[in-house]
């Protein structure tokens, strides 16, 4: 071990591979992010197909009252703890109506001041995300009022993509990281060459094969050949 340490390859193989494994795990990281995030939105225009679904089947009565039919297009409402959940509330946060599936859970409370016309995402806790839209109705008769849908769905859509994302990218980068840590073992096996070739050159020496580095090395170690044959010279 004490051998490995110093040598030359050993230190420049795990140096290289220290900074390779940094890399990969800065760039697993900037793209997991960036996955997610993409996730998220593709997540919240879901939501919003969701909203305008509940806005098509909704009707403003005459009386005031808002009027939501039992049965909606999306069978995930009806089902309790489908992950897929529905609220609407007054502007004052008096709630007019829930999905089935919402059944048991707290209602959420919309941001302040939101405005009619405008929408608001955001991940309540790791576990849901939430998308609220506040929307000024009026019907026929000339009555208007303020409404607050919101649409709820468990993280599990994001985190199951996710999840998928950061196994292959694992697989991935680990394959990259191979191929690569191969090629630095080989183009340092070809840079250290000549090294390779004057410390044979100098056990010839030792040996009385050769008298002198007669070899033909790099331009950087010519010098030192040179230095070394005077010394040699010089010795005997």
């Amino acid at each position: 071990n004490q051998v490995r340490r110093k040598s030359l390859s050993f230190r420049l193989l795990a140096t290289e591979g220290l900074v390779l494994v940094a890399f990969f795990a800065l760039v697993a990281v900037v793209l997991e992010q960036s996955f997610r995030e993409s996730a998220e939105e593709a997540l919240k225009e879901r939501l919003q197909v969701q909203i305008y679904s509940l806005l098509s089947s909704a009707e403003l009565k005459n009386s005031g009252d808002l009027f939501i039919p039992t049965n909606q297009a999306e069978p995930r409402f009806v089902n309790p703890g489908s992950g897929l959940y529905a609220f609407i509330q007054q502007a004052n946060k008096t709630l007019v109506w829930r999905s089935p599936s919402s059944i048991g859970l707290d209602v959420p409370v919309p941001p302040e001041k939101l405005g009619a016309g405008n929408s608001y995402f955001l991940a309540d806790n790791p576990r849901r995300y939430f998308l609220h839209y506040d929307i000024l109705w009026k019907n026929l008769s000339g009555i208007e009022k303020e409404y607050i849908f919101t649409v709820a769905e468990d993280s599990e859509f994001v985190s199951q993509q996710v999840e998928r994302f950061r196994k292959t990218l694992g697989f991935w980068l680990a394959i990259i990281g191979i191929v690569l840590i191969i090629l630095q073992f080989s183009l340092l096996r070809w840079s250290l060459k000549p090294l390779r070739l004057i410390t044979k050159d100098l056990n010839a020496i030792e040996n009385g094969e050769k008298t002198l580095l007669d070899g033909e090395y790099a331009t950087e170690l010519q010098g030192l050949a040179g230095n070394l044959n005077a010394f040699i010279t010089h010795e005997r």
